[in-house]
């Protein structure tokens, strides 16, 4: 059920009934990985990634993660609003974030002129 979900009907009986394996580009057309990279790169790719994502502010990565699980199975619609409620909940959260910094910033300027005078 996962695969044809996936990958489509055909390709996963095709799969199913033939066994044979698939090569890494067939993969990626397929839709079952994201990116094929040369063996001796996949420690830089993988730590790119990594990288990308720890560069991101931990709640919008775990908002996002809920959002794509919760569209699962939900018609278009239901889908849209769901990413919607998603999208302004993040914003929110980063303007919060971002107005609680330039407070403190304001303050540790604020009080670094307090002992200069």
């Amino acid at each position: 059920m996962a695969l044809t979900r996936n990958i489509g009907l055909k390709r996963a009986m095709e799969m199913l009934v033939t066994g044979e394996m698939i090569g890494a580009v067939t993969a990626l057309e397929f839709g079952l990985v994201n990116r094929v990279v040369a063996p001796n790169s996949l420690t830089d790719a993988v730590n790119e990634t990594a990288r990308t994502i720890a560069a991101k502010p931990p709640f919008a990565i775990r908002l996002g993660k809920q959002a794509v699980r919760d569209q699962v199975g939900m018609d278009l619609g239901d889908a849209y609003d769901c990413a919607s409620r998603a999208m302004i909940e993040n914003m929110l959260a980063l303007d919060a974030e971002k107005g609680i910094d330039a407070f403190f910033e304001k303050r540790r300027h604020s009080q670094k002129s307090d002992r200069l005078d």
